[in-house]
């Protein structure tokens, strides 16, 4: 994966203390699931973009030193994963692609340690697509792909991180 980032401004400073580094090693998924509206399905590989739409702020002639704060344009929410084919793809299929119903959907990573894991829910999505191609030979998958919606007051995308740390890390 990656991130991309804009900046704004800059700031000199200095740093009270020597940096450490971690005292556990990278973060290493072992185990994902994913969940809709309470049906567990193991995957083999998720996708998920948080796109903001960002744009760059021009330069100004009033200082011309720093551009201004990017503007977010319509931001989307897309997840897109591969399951092993079996007989919920097509109730998937069914109840969620042709019908106006909207899944809930949690993606969980987690280590091997007890501890560690990662979150993701999208509260509302709409599912685009149910690939359920069940030609050729060799193990048979689907790709489930939907977006998430804003629905009311609920958030789009929570992301809840669990890890037994109790010490910042870097600190």
């Amino acid at each position: 994966g990656s991130i991309d980032i804009k900046g704004t401004t800059e700031e000199n400073g200095t740093i009270e203390e020597a940096l450490k580094s971690f005292s556990i090693p990278s973060y290493r998924c072992t185990n994902a699931t994913f969940t809709v509206n309470g049906t567990a399905y193991d995957i083999t590989s998720a996708s998920l973009k948080i796109d903001n739409a960002l744009e760059s702020a021009p330069r100004t002639y009033a200082s011309g030193l720093y551009a201004g704060q990017p503007q977010h344009g319509k931001r989307a929410v897309t997840i897109n994963f591969e399951i092993p084919y079996n007989a919920e793809v097509e109730t998937l299929k069914s109840s969620y692609l042709t019908s106006e119903e909207n899944a809930s959907v949690e993606l969980t990573f987690s280590s091997p340690s007890a501890g560690h894991s990662i979150t993701i829910t999208l509260s509302h999505v709409a599912i685009s697509e149910v690939d359920a191609n069940i030609g050729g030979t060799g193990i048979l998958s689907s790709t489930v792909a939907g977006e998430a919606l804003s629905v009311g007051t609920e958030e789009p995308i929570t992301i809840v991180i669990t890890d037994k740390i109790s010490t910042p890390y870097g600190g």
